[in-house]
């Protein structure tokens, strides 16, 4: 049993040729099936014009005209001309605030991103779960919740210690042009994925200087702020007061995803992002880490999920266009 799929291919051909009929699968605890990857995390539902009344007036109301609506699912109601967002949670669906912002600038761009920066936000859901396409968000809204409630809130406290970015790595053959030993190497692959993010968020939106913004990433990185974070040596690890994004978690398997939300101690928050679509290893959209962990823990309290379609990128009209058609 493998859920290597080039390994499971050779094998197959190389069993073929043996007297007995020898069988090659996949691990069955770690596949899912297609329908898990249809949840997600957002409904849309009709209502009447007393149930939205009551929603803005009261923050929380009940609808019996839902039927069987999963823990920390988010629903869109409309009435007419009037709508709502909220987030089903304990019985009562409770409402969204559109209009809210991140670092005091950074406002969502569509319903799935309020939705999003919503789930980043609250420190009662600590596994945070964002798959969706290029362009949609996933990494520049978790680095900049996590730069709110460890930089961002010097005044009141912050809630976090640290932020520790990471992304799976599987060897050292696609790393191995860049210079310094297998830490720098590991430290200067994973910085690159969050570098324009990070840069994006500090700006505020390009009032900062540039040149000012790269000596406080800079600064950032050096006082320990922000970590690296080496997933394939997470084991055995007891994360505290953490805020830790796993970008490209579609390219981790099950065990490693399992590893990584099993090291959340006490105050940390957990995110999951990627694309399925993406996969650079032999993994496949029902058996890798992040449709695993979608799969097993939706409907948990202590856990939320958002599936950005294609068409909810915001990067530029070429990278929503290509989301769409590739």
């Amino acid at each position: 049993m493998t859920d290597d799929v080039l390994m499971r291919i050779s094998a197959t051909a190389a069993f073929s040729y043996a007297e007995e009929d020898i069988g090659v699968e996949e691990y069955e605890n770690s596949h899912i099936d297609a329908k898990d990857t249809l949840y997600r995390g957002y409904s849309e539902a009709d209502t009447d014009k007393e149930f939205i009344d009551k929603l803005y007036s009261e923050k929380s109301a009940e609808n019996p005209d839902i039927k069987a609506p999963v823990e920390n699912e988010f629903f869109t109601f409309s009435s007419g001309s009037q709508s709502a967002l909220s987030v089903y949670q304990k019985g009562k669906f409770h409402l969204i605030n559109p209009e809210q912002t991140l670092n005091g600038w950074i406002k969502p761009k569509n319903r799935l991103q309020a939705y999003a920066m919503w789930l980043l936000k609250n420190k009662d859901i600590p596994l945070k779960i964002l798959i969706g396409s290029a362009g949609t968000g996933k990494t520049f809204l978790s680095l900049a919740e996590g730069l709110n409630d460890t930089i961002g809130q010097k005044k009141y406290g912050a809630y976090y210690d640290r932020v520790l970015i990471s992304r799976p790595v599987y060897g050292y053959e696609e790393i191995g042009f860049l210079p310094g030993d297998i830490d720098e190497k590991l430290n200067s692959s994973i910085n690159l994925n969050y570098l324009d993010s990070l840069e994006a968020i500090l700006r505020h939106g390009g009032k900062e200087e540039r040149d000012q913004v790269k000596m406080q990433i800079e600064d950032l990185f050096e006082t320990g702020v922000i970590e690296v974070c080496a997933l394939s040596f997470i084991r055995g690890r007891s994360l505290i007061n953490s805020y830790l994004i796993c970008d490209e978690a579609q390219n981790a398997n099950s065990a490693l995803i399992r590893d990584v939300i099993t090291r959340a101690g006490s105050g940390t928050s957990v995110v999951l992002a990627g694309d399925p679509r993406q996969i650079d290893v032999n993994l496949d959209p029902h058996n890798n880490g992040l449709e695993y962990a979608a799969s097993r823990m939706k409907g948990s309290p202590l856990c939320g999920i958002i599936r950005f379609p294609a068409e909810s990128s915001v990067r530029s009209p070429l990278a929503k266009e290509a989301s769409e058609r590739m």
